[in-house]
């Protein structure tokens, strides 16, 4: 079994499928506050409020910063 692979909780899961936005999904499985995760990208909260709730598409560098932040692959959040 590879080490590295993370597991995803069935929850996370269902709600990924079921069509959530991902960077929501994500920031809160990690257990992110809003004003954390876009300190730690560099951006405004109300920004990444309006990505989470898809009134606007991140750059492809917020998505790279993004990915980083929350431990995930770019892939993951589009």
């Amino acid at each position: 079994r590879n080490k590295n692979i993370e597991t995803v909780p069935h929850d996370v899961v269902i709600r990924l499928v079921n069509g959530e936005n991902p960077i929501r999904v994500w920031r809160q499985y990690r257990e992110k506050t809003m004003e954390e995760l876009a300190k730690q990208i560099g951006v405004t909260q109300s920004y990444l409020s309006q990505l989470e709730s898809s009134k606007r598409q991140a750059s492809q560098k917020v998505l790279k910063k993004l990915a980083e932040s929350l431990c995930v692959d770019i892939e993951e959040l589009i």
